[in-house]
């Protein structure tokens, strides 16, 4: 099921948008909200695969508001100005720009595109042979487990830390744990994965490596040591 938002000003324009996806079964509105202002205490709370935006809103415009917000999901423009489609395509998270009246197969085709979109960002983290791959923009990246230094979950997204590199995927560090098939990572927090070639030192209940320190839960501490050949 794909979580979605609208965030229009106009009343019709947000019902007549919520009557047309209500009827694809694959999407589930979370929300819907008249300003970007509105919408951002929202998203503070909660997260979505996508948002339906209209560019022109009483506050600050659609543009303005993907400015404000942090890893934004993907953006579907439903607006009636037709002149802000190339600036839209300047940014990466927008994947498509409707142009009202929207009609149902127009959308239908839009929703299709985007859950492809999804499930390919979904199965793009597969792990064989010492190497993840993971989607990064347009392109695929290949990621060597050698190459990870740490692994942090935050909310419903996952950041792989490759020295000064950082990929975001959304995922679960339960799902990260189980693909990594080499005995150098560690759990050492219920939001980290170390790979222990990486550490350079341990103090108290702290794991320091490339200029970062990585806490480490008690529980964990005895598979840390063992890990490590600790003497």
């Amino acid at each position: 099921m794909m979580k979605t938002i609208i965030i229009d000003d106009e009343k019709l324009s947000r019902e007549v948008l919520r009557i047309l996806l209500d009827k694809i079964p694959e999407v589930e509105i979370v929300g819907e909200f008249s300003s970007s202002s509105e919408a951002m205490k929202f998203l503070k709370e909660e997260s979505v695969d996508v948002i339906f935006l209209d560019i022109h809103m009483p506050d600050f415009s659609g543009f303005d508001f993907l400015d404000s917000i942090i890893d934004p999901p993907k953006i579907i423009i439903t607006t009636g100005d037709k002149s802000k489609a190339l600036e839209a395509y300047e940014y990466e998270t927008i994947v498509d720009y409707l142009v009202k009246p929207i009609t149902g197969e127009r959308l239908q085709k839009s929703v299709d595109y985007v859950t492809h979109m999804l499930e390919l960002e979904r199965t793009a983290l597969n792990s064989h042979s010492g190497e993840f791959y993971i989607k990064v923009g347009k392109k695929i990246a290949r990621v060597r487990f050698d190459d990870i230094s740490y692994i942090e979950a935050n909310g419903d997204y996952i950041f792989i830390f490759r020295g000064k590199e950082r990929f975001v995927i959304n995922s679960s560090l339960r799902k990260i744990n189980d693909r990594l098939n080499s005995p150098n990572f560690v759990k050492v927090h219920r939001s980290y994965i170390v790979n222990i070639k990486k550490i350079d030192r341990i103090r108290d209940n702290m794991i320091f490596m490339d200029n970062v320190k990585i806490p480490f839960s008690k529980t964990n501490k005895k598979v840390l040591m063992d890990k490590l050949n600790y003497i």
